[in-house]
């Protein structure tokens, strides 16, 4: 099955707006490092606001990449389950992870008792993977076991224009 997944980039919102669009969500990720500029108070309301209307909360994989090149995995980890977090991306948007380290990743979140995602694909329009890449990062990472595999694109084209524009 399919889930509505969306990116919030700490706009200002309402409980009010959350409960017009809950029926339609089911995934709401704090994208980027977002969580890192905010006092924990503040992120903790904010997912409350989504929780109070059933919509799931996840990081946004940079965070988990970030602790990564840290050596914080375990301590990332447990803050993210401290602060309401219900859902850990894992991805290699902006490192390079090999296959082992994403494993090892999803190992190290399926150890804290938390669900993941694991997104496949690159930020960068200038790096992206071809499709048998793409393809083979995505058969690794569903025998990873993850709730959901994301594939991550610059921009969603048609005829070679961007239709987020």
């Amino acid at each position: 099955a399919s889930i509505t997944h969306v990116l919030d980039r700490l706009t200002p919102i309402t409980s009010e707006q959350i409960r017009d669009l809950a029926p339609y969500l089911d995934v709401a990720k704090i994208g980027w490092g977002l969580p890192l500029l905010l006092p924990r108070e503040r992120v903790r309301a904010r997912l409350k606001i989504y929780h109070a209307e059933g919509v799931e909360v996840s990081t946004g994989g940079t965070l988990l990449e970030y602790a990564y090149v840290q050596n914080r995995v375990p301590a990332f980890l447990d803050e993210a389950r401290s602060l309401g977090f219900d859902l850990i991306e894992i991805s290699s948007g902006i490192l390079e992870l090999s296959s082992t380290q994403i494993a090892r990743l999803a190992d190290a979140v399926r150890a804290q008792g938390l669900p993941y995602f694991i997104e496949v694909g690159k930020k960068d329009p200038q790096h992206q993977l071809s499709l048998k890449e793409t393809i083979h990062q995505i058969e690794h990472a569903r025998s990873l076991r993850p709730r959901k595999v994301i594939v991550e694109r610059p921009g969603v084209r048609a005829r070679g224009r961007d239709l987020r524009q």
